[in-house]
C-alpha cells in the first residue's frame, strides 16, 4: 500500500516536478534519520542515467564497509 507523505499534488503537478523538488519536499516531511540523499550515475557498458538513493544511516554504512575492505586490502598486501 503506497502512502505519500506530505502535501498532495495531483498527477500532473508531480509530472511536471524534478527529482530535486520531489525529494526536497519528501525530505522536508521525514524525521532526519529517513531524509535521502541520491546521486546521479550510469549504468556500467551505457549510456543510462540512474538515480540512486540512500539515507545517512546507509551511507555511513557503505562508507563505514568501504573503508574496511581497504583496510583489509592494506593487510593482505603486506604479507
Amino acid at each position: 500500500h503506497d502512502r505519500e507523505i506530505g502535501p498532495k499534488f495531483t498527477q500532473e503537478e508531480k509530472a511536471n516536478m524534478t527529482l530535486e523538488e520531489k525529494l526536497a519536499i519528501y525530505n522536508a516531511n521525514v524525521a532526519i534519520e529517513q531524509q535521502l540523499t541520491c546521486k546521479a550515475g550510469e549504468v556500467t557498458g551505457s549510456h543510462f542515467r540512474v538515480f540512486r538513493c540512500f539515507t545517512q544511516e546507509e551511507l555511513v554504512a557503505q562508507q563505514n564497509a568501504a573503508a574496511e575492505f581497504m583496510r583489509a586490502a592494506k593487510r593482505g598486501s603486506t604479507f
